[in-house]
């Protein structure tokens, strides 16, 4: 008999969202750590080639910097400054709890498939990570299926097409201007003109327009989702393609995902994540800076015989003419990479949670280089009419298995806790095969048939390495009437990089939280909806260095013996077994507000971090044999501010209008380099 409803839309509040941490997730609210995250739908508005796109200008305090403007370029990504000198100072990658680590290519994940992306970065949140996550931590979860009922999918479309292009070419002479300069320039050496008849008698070719171009891009999504009680599932298929403004270069992928969960019975849960992806690349060809500045307007772009110049038309001397390296040479990558996880769930108590996974991940790549014969800037290495091609493949395969107990409990109407124990394995292996050929006089055939080449000049070469990490952590999260928050991490690692006394280190870390709005003197007035200070300590770890750098290495060195020269091996550098982790120490205190009935969202952190123990490369007396050696010495330091406003001016059924700002500020200081002063 209602004939009016009165409904209320409350403001979205920040704090209440649930955002993923490590081996789990929380309230934004329950968070002692320093987390920043981007959504799904913040992702969507503007539309990334790579997840790490993603995060530039929507997390504080993380630096995002694309490092070339090649299609299918990586970014370098700093969370709170760099902590390393020779080691990396990238993120540790984490794809729906499959650690992934600084090697991955991030081109193999659709960026329409993320649900959220987490980045960590105080020593609460990566210290869960131990030896690998003072860099910080960037977690990326996947979507699952929307609920739609038994036999009643969700399918969506999503295509789109751009265009890439300079937005500003700098001036440059003409063909008349060149022309004169040349020619002036000739009579101060009292040298004969260049270019003594009329200017039209000449070519006027703009290498400009010839090399580089509009860049198109294409994607296009379709995604299958649903939920019934037990099942939920979520398949997507990626296209996407670009071109790059240099010709020759672009890349082409192919994605598909699968992710499956299937709920067996009250206490048994299971699932999958799979995804394969395939990729095309061409690698530029042509340089970009010669095109643009190293050729004259007046370079013919063909002899008269109708092969390709690669001569100056002023000095006689050879030159690379990029329109022969894009027509005759080639420069190919293909990758295929396959990442999947499996996970049984089982609950044998309403407080209780021990998980399972295991992840496999395999990943091809094969470059394919051939430098055609016919191609003039031959000319200039003396190698006249004979090419030369490499073929380069590698192969990475490995696994993680991660295994975990949770136990949630309210004691009381006051007291909650939330513990987690856990033990991770993880190993990885990489192969590395490349044959090169030279003296190829016929372009019939390639990069696919090295043997059509000189064979005494033949290259062939291979490597191979691996790694296995083995460790141990928990998590203690305690809350008191819901307004103190306390958090203790604790993570033991264990690397096989590292020779016998430094293989496993331990990484402690401790959080408070106070929820000031909690509080009674805070009730009932009009300021803050929420109000949160906290404060973390702990440390966390980089590994640093490539596998077997503890031990000396062979060299190939060359002797005389009876007269005649045999081949040999040398020691290439010292061993040094005494290598151990690069150790970073944190501290980080915040305070988080929201406003106006959740409509204004705010937070400020200041933090410090200082890391020691870095690993150098040390001179040392040449009396050894050697210059130099890899060594734990010297520290450097990193502290700054960060700021965060999310505003929302407008929010109803027809339009919506949020604001965010991010600002940050980080001064990173050398402090010491093993006691030796640089003036």
């Amino acid at each position: 008999s209602q004939t009016q409803i009165n409904v209320v839309l409350e403001a979205d509040n920040k704090l209440d969202e649930v955002v993923v941490i490590g081996y789990g997730t929380q309230r934004k609210s329950d968070l002692t750590g320093s987390v920043s995250s981007v959504s799904a739908e913040d992702i969507v508005k503007l539309p990334v080639a790579r997840v790490d796109q993603a995060l530039q200008g929507r997390a504080t305090g993380v630096q995002v910097t694309q490092a070339s403007g090649a299609p299918g370029a990586g970014t370098v990504i700093r969370v709170r400054g760099g902590n390393s000198i020779t080691g990396s100072n990238e993120p540790l990658w984490v794809i729906d709890g499959i650690v992934v680590g600084t090697n991955f290519n991030l081109n193999n994940i659709n960026s329409s498939d993320i649900k959220s992306i987490e980045v960590l970065k105080d020593a609460s949140s990566i210290a869960i990570y131990g030896s690998r996550g003072a860099n910080g931590v960037v977690l990326v979860t996947t979507k699952s299926g929307a609920a739609g009922g038994v036999g009643k999918p969700q399918v969506s479309v999503n295509l789109y097409t751009s265009s890439q292009m300079l937005p500003e070419i700098p001036d440059r002479l003409n063909q008349v201007e060149q022309i004169e300069y040349t020619n002036e320039s000739a009579r101060f050496r009292s040298a004969a003109e260049p270019f003594p008849n009329d200017p039209s008698t000449y070519p006027d070719n703009d290498w400009v327009d010839l090399v580089l171009g509009p860049a198109p891009i294409y994607n296009a999504d379709i995604a299958v989702s649903g939920a019934s009680d037990n099942v939920n599932y979520y398949t997507s298929f990626n296209y996407f393609n670009q071109e790059g403004i240099v010709k020759s270069s672009g890349i082409e992928k192919y994605i598909f995902r699968a992710n499956l969960d299937i709920k067996l019975n009250d206490k048994v849960k299971t699932g999958f994540r799979l995804n394969y992806s395939r990729l095309e690349q061409d690698n530029a060809l042509a340089s970009f800076s010669q095109a643009a500045f190293g050729i004259a307007r007046t370079q013919p772009v063909f002899n008269d015989d109708g092969s390709y110049n690669g001569f100056d038309d002023v000095t006689g001397s050879p030159f690379s003419n990029p329109l022969a390296n894009i027509a005759l040479n080639t420069n190919e990558t293909f990758t295929n990479n396959l990442l999947a996880t499996v996970y049984v769930e089982y609950s044998p108590a309403p407080n209780w949670i021990i998980r399972s996974t295991f992840s496999p991940e395999f990943d091809n790549t094969k470059q394919n280089v051939f430098n055609s014969s016919q191609n003039p800037a031959l000319l200039s290495v003396g190698d006249t009419g004979q090419g030369s091609a490499r073929v380069r493949t590698t192969n990475r395969n490995g696994w993680n298995n991660e295994n975990t107990v949770q136990y949630q409990s309210d004691f009381s109407e006051d007291h909650s806790i939330t513990a987690l124990a856990g033990a991770a394995f993880q190993k990885s292996q990489t192969e590395v095969a490349q044959s090169e050929a030279f003296g190829i006089t016929s372009d019939a055939t390639g990069f696919n048939n090295l043997g059509n080449s000189d064979p005494t000049r033949a290259v062939v070469s291979s490597d191979y390495n691996a790694f296995q990490i083995a460790s141990f952590f928990g998590r203690l999260n305690y809350s008191y009437k819901d307004k103190y928050l306390l958090t203790l991490v604790g993570r033991t690692d264990g690397s096989s990089r590292f020779a016998e006394g430094n293989k496993y280190e331990f990484y402690p870390s401790i959080a408070g939280a106070w929820k000031i709005s909690e509080e009674d003197f805070m009730q009932n007035q009009g300021v803050f909806q929420d109000l949160k200070l906290r404060a973390s300590y702990g440390k966390s770890g980089n590994q640093a260095i490539e596998p077997y750098r503890t031990f000396g290495v062979l060299t190939q060195a060359n002797t005389t013996l009876n007269g005649g020269e045999v081949p040999g091996r040398t020691l290439g550098r010292p061993a040094n077994p005494n290598l151990k982790w690069e150790t970073t120490n944190s501290f980080d205190i915040a305070l988080e507000a929201s406003f106006f009935g959740g409509r204004l969202f705010t937070e400020f952190n200041y933090y410090y971090k200082k890391t020691e123990d870095l690993l150098l490369d040390v001179t040392i007396p040449r009396q050894t044999g050697f210059n130099s050696q890899l060594q734990n010495v010297g520290s450097l330091e990193n502290q700054g501010w960060e700021l965060l406003v999310n505003s929302t001016n407008i929010s109803n059924s027809d339009f919506n209008w949020n604001t965010t700002l991010t600002l940050s500020a980080n001064r990173n200081k050398i402090l010491d380099l093993g006691g030796v002063d640089f003036i």
